[in-house]
C-alpha cells in the first residue's frame, strides 16, 4: 500500500479494534521501504552513506577500538521483500554499525549480585514500546557493575531483545548511559553517520521481525544471536531521508 492509497482508506479501518497499531505498523513499512516520502535523486546515497561508515569503522578498526567486521556476501536479488527505490542500497545490518555485542552469559550473574537500588540491568522486559523501562528488582551493586563494565550501555546504542519476541528495542539516552546490557539483550554501536532512529524503527517493521524470528534458533524460546543479526538484509535511504 502506497500513502495515498492509505489515506484513501484511512476511515475503512480507522475505528477498527488495533486500529492504532495497525497504522503504526503501516508508517514503519512504508518508511522502511522508501514509500513514505518523495525520493529526491540529489540526496547522497545509501550507497554513499555505506561508504561513510566503512571508512569511520576502519578507523575505529586501526585505533583497535573495535573488532575487524567477518567478510559477508554482498545481499541477494532474492533476499528483500521490496523493490529498492531510487538512491537506496542493500546491505546487511553489520554495514550499518560499528559492532554488535552480546550480553553476559547468564552465569555472570547471580542472584546474590542483584541489588535494589542499584544499576539497571536492561533485559527484554524492560524493553517497552521503544523506551527503556528499568525493573526494580534486576539491578546490581558497583562491584558486579565493575566486574561486568565491558557490557556497560553508551548513549546512542540500541539495545535490543534477542529473547522471546523479536523486533523489540530503544535507543539508549543519556540518562540511561552506564546501564548494564542484560543477558537477554544485544546491544548494536552506532557510527556517526548511522541514524539510530531509522534503524530502530526498522528493527521494529513487519519484515524485520519476520526474518528475525525466522532465523531465531531455539525450540521453546526464539533466541536471536550476532551471527543471525548481523546478516539481516535491508534497504538504506540516502543520508537526508
Amino acid at each position: 500500500m502506497t500513502l495515498p492509497t492509505f489515506f484513501q482508506k484511512f476511515n475503512l479501518f480507522a475505528d477498527a479494534p488495533n486500529a492504532v497499531a495497525k497504522m503504526r505498523e503501516l508508517v514503519r513499512h512504508l518508511a522502511v521501504t522508501g514509500k513514505l516520502v518523495a525520493q529526491d535523486t540529489r540526496d547522497e546515497s545509501g550507497e554513499q552513506l555505506l561508504k561513510k561508515i566503512a571508512v569511520e569503522r576502519a578507523a575505529a578498526v586501526k585505533a583497535r577500538q573495535i573488532s575487524p567486521m567477518k567478510p559477508l556476501p554482498a545481499v541477494g536479488e532474492d533476499e528483500l521483500s521490496f523493490e529498492l527505490q531510487p538512491g537506496w542500497a542493500a546491505a546487511r545490518l553489520i554495514e550499518l554499525v560499528m559492532e554488535i555485542q552480546t550480553g553476559p552469559f547468564g552465569s555472570s550473574l547471580h542472584k546474590s549480585d542483584y541489588q535494589l537500588g542499584g544499576t539497571p540491568v536492561i533485559n527484554p522486559a524492560s524493553l517497552k514500546d521503544g523506551r527503556i523501562v528499568p525493573i526494580d528488582e534486576m539491578a546490581i551493586g558497583q562491584a558486579t557493575l565493575k566486574r561486568l563494565e565491558v557490557f556497560k550501555l553508551c548513549a546512542g546504542d540500541i539495545v535490543m531483545a534477542r529473547r522471546g519476541e523479536m523486533g523489540r528495542c530503544a535507543i539508549v539516552t543519556k540518562g540511561e548511559a552506564g546501564w548494564l546490557c542484560g543477558t537477554g539483550s544485544i546491544v548494536l554501536r552506532m557510527p556517526r553517520a548511522t541514524h539510530a532512529p531509522y534503524l530502530a524503527m526498522l528493527i521494529g517493521a513487519p519484515m524485520a521481525r519476520t526474518y528475525l524470528s525466522g532465523a531465531s534458533v531455539g525450540a521453546t524460546m526464539q533466541n536471536l544471536n550476532q551471527s543471525i543479526l548481523a546478516k539481516m538484509p535491508l534497504g538504506v535511504p540516502p543520508l537526508q531521508r
